[in-house]
């Protein structure tokens, strides 16, 4: 192994595996972020920083080698994305692990992500990665999204955040400042839309698209996937979109409602259960 010191790259024997000389140098493995960068680099095989920083620890040469120098280090990592390296998905990952195991620290965590006037006890916002982190006797206990968004919406915000944007302000034409509820259609689509197969390139996308240019993710699985949802539900995520068919009469003392959206038909039973649905 290389260590990165203030003298530059000081070669270290070891036998172990990476993991081993994280412990070998005070490190648990969820403080240390492994990048592998390019293949076939002539010297390196992977290089090991401070989990949410650019600091490199140490690196593992590719062969044996006699020294590493900064501008090899700096060649391996000339394609480190930090976005995608500390996406939300990975960000979530290493702080659940940390809560999980109590391997992650305030001491730590304060300067790795600027944490302002750490205390062993307590909740701090963390605008940089967006969560609420809570602290017990020093260690990270639990995460919360300070933006309500689920992991769906987190992961879709990070990789195409204008199809984010466009989101929202849909879900904001129909329910206006009531942000949860705005929060809550978002997580819903975009739940849905990873789920259904083929994503964006799905076969009946055409088919729920509105004349704005919006997908209903959400009904798209309901329709031609699970073919189940409560009337409550239906009614929310198609808030201020859907339109209630009026039966011209009926034998039963509490009618099935029937709802269009787009261009399909739904009808619930009295108990608020989809029975069936068609397209118009």
């Amino acid at each position: 192994m290389f260590v990165n010191s203030n003298e530059g790259y000081k070669k270290v024997p070891f036998t172990g595996s990476i993991n081993d000389f994280c412990y070998e140098i005070g490190y648990n493995t969820d403080q240390v972020h492994t990048f592998l960068g390019a293949i076939n680099h002539p010297k390196i095989f992977c290089v090991c920083l401070e989990v949410f920083t650019l600091n490199v620890l140490f690196v593992v040469p590719s062969k044996d080698v006699d020294n590493i120098q900064e501008s090899d280090v700096k060649s391996f990592l000339k394609d480190f994305d930090y976005k995608h390296e500390y996406s939300s998905y990975n960000t979530k990952n290493i702080l659940e692990n940390g809560a999980d195991y109590k391997t992650l620290k305030i001491d730590f965590l304060a300067r790795v992500l600027n944490i302002k006037n750490p205390d062993e006890n307590g909740m701090f916002y963390v605008p940089s990665i967006g969560y609420n982190l809570f602290f017990i006797d020093g260690y990270l206990t639990d995460i919360q999204t300070s933006d309500g968004l689920n992991d769906s919406a987190k992961h879709l915000k990070d990789l195409n955040p204008t199809l984010f944007r466009d989101y929202e302000n849909e879900a904001k034409r129909y329910w206006g400042n009531d942000f949860p509820k705005v929060i809550n259609e978002v997580n819903k689509q975009f739940d849905a839309l990873f789920w259904i197969p083929h994503g964006l390139s799905n076969e009946f996308i055409k088919l729920h698209k509105n004349h704005q240019g919006f997908i209903n993710f959400h009904m798209l699985k309901v329709y031609h996937y699970t073919k189940s949802i409560a009337l409550a539900d239906f009614l929310e995520i198609n808030h201020g979109r859907y339109k209630e068919v009026k039966p011209m009469f009926s034998f039963k003392k509490t009618p099935n409602k029937k709802y269009t959206v787009g261009r399909f038909t739904y009808e619930f039973s009295e108990n608020g259960e989809l029975i069936q649905f068609h397209s118009n």
